[in-house]
C-alpha cells in the first residue's frame, strides 16, 4: 500500500493594485483626515464581558450600573454597549477609586463628559487609542472563555479516566 503523498503548498499571487504607484522620490508626506472616532465610538458594539474586562471592573458591576441606568446601552442592541458605556465606566471607576460615593461618582462622570462634549462644540470626540491595543485586547478577551473550556475538559478527563 503506498503512503499518501504530501501536496506541495501552492503561492497565492499577489492582488493586483488598482490604485497608481507613485515612486518613492516623488512621494510627499500625504495628508490624512482625521478618522471621526466620535462616531466609530458610538458604533462600537461590546457585550457586558468586554465592557468589564476593557475597564478593569466586574462583570457583576458592569451589570448592576447597567440596570441602575448609569451605562447606557447601544441604540439597536439593548444587550450591546457603545464606547460612551465604556467613558462611563472608567469614570465611575475612578471616582469610586478615590472614595467618592457611587451616586456622587456616577454625577460627576455624567457632568464630565457633558462638559467635554460641549467644548468640542457638541460633536464628541475620544483621545488618539491605539486601535490595535483594543483589538488585541478584545481578542484576548473572546479567548478567555475557550481556554477556560479546554481547562475544564481536560479536568473532567482526568477525573473520569482516575
Amino acid at each position: 500500500m503506498q503512503e499518501p503523498t504530501e501536496q506541495p503548498r501552492r503561492r497565492r499571487g499577489r492582488a493586483r493594485r488598482t490604485e497608481p504607484v507613485i515612486p518613492k522620490d516623488q512621494q510627499a508626506d500625504y495628508a490624512f483626515t482625521s478618522p471621526d472616532r466620535g462616531a466609530l465610538w458610538l458604533k462600537l458594539s461590546l457585550n457586558a464581558s468586554q465592557v468589564a474586562a476593557l475597564c478593569g471592573v466586574t462583570l457583576r458591576q458592569v451589570l448592576h450600573w447597567a440596570s441602575r441606568g448609569y451605562l447606557p446601552h447601544a441604540p439597536n442592541d439593548p444587550t450591546a454597549f457603545t464606547g460612551h458605556a465604556v467613558d462611563m465606566c472608567l469614570l465611575i471607576k475612578e471616582a469610586r477609586g478615590a472614595g467618592i460615593s457611587h451616586i456622587r461618582a456616577v454625577d460627576q462622570a455624567k457632568r464630565f463628559l457633558e462638559n467635554e462634549l460641549r467644548e468640542q462644540g457638541g460633536k464628541p470626540t475620544v483621545g488618539s487609542p491605539d486601535f490595535s491595543t483594543i483589538s488585541s485586547r478584545l481578542r484576548e478577551i473572546e479567548q478567555q472563555p475557550r481556554d477556560l473550556r479546554t481547562q475544564l475538559e481536560s479536568r473532567t478527563g482526568e477525573a473520569s479516566g482516575a
